[in-house]
């Protein structure tokens, strides 16, 4: 397994940090079908500003204005938490149903051979209605 992150982060403002850079990993995950391990290669390119936490909104308010934006990340106790941030932006880029290639997920069946009722509650139907088959 490999990670690697590179970054640089430059002042902006007065308390106000960009950090660029790139992380590369290559991960393993378990198939949701067959839980055989699915290796995944990731690279990101990033782009995050850092403030201090205290001059972030926490209105609670939302606001859809600029939702393409990201929004800018907390600078706490003076310290800028970078492994925080490439554990997260790996986080959201890793596929959550990862499979094998070619794995396919087949229908479950109760066991019942009559598939005329397939919905959810067609045993719940077939009890209620006394047949006991």
């Amino acid at each position: 397994h490999h990670l690697s992150a590179t970054y640089r982060i430059k002042p902006v403002s007065a308390n106000r940090f960009v950090a660029q850079g790139q992380i590369t990993a290559d991960i393993e995950q378990a198939c949701v079908i067959t839980l055989d391990p699915v290796e995944q290669r990731l690279s990101i390119d990033f782009s995050v500003e850092f403030r201090p936490s205290e001059q972030l909104q926490h209105s609670g308010a939302l606001d859809f204005s600029d939702i393409d934006s990201e929004d800018p990340e907390p600078i706490e106790n003076g310290l800028i938490r970078m492994g925080r941030l490439v554990y997260e932006l790996i986080a959201a880029r890793c596929d959550l149903y990862p499979r094998r290639g070619g794995e396919a997920l087949d229908r479950l069946s109760s066991g019942s051979d009559d598939q005329t009722e397939s919905h959810p509650f067609a045993e719940l139907a077939r009890l209620k209605s006394g047949d006991q088959s």
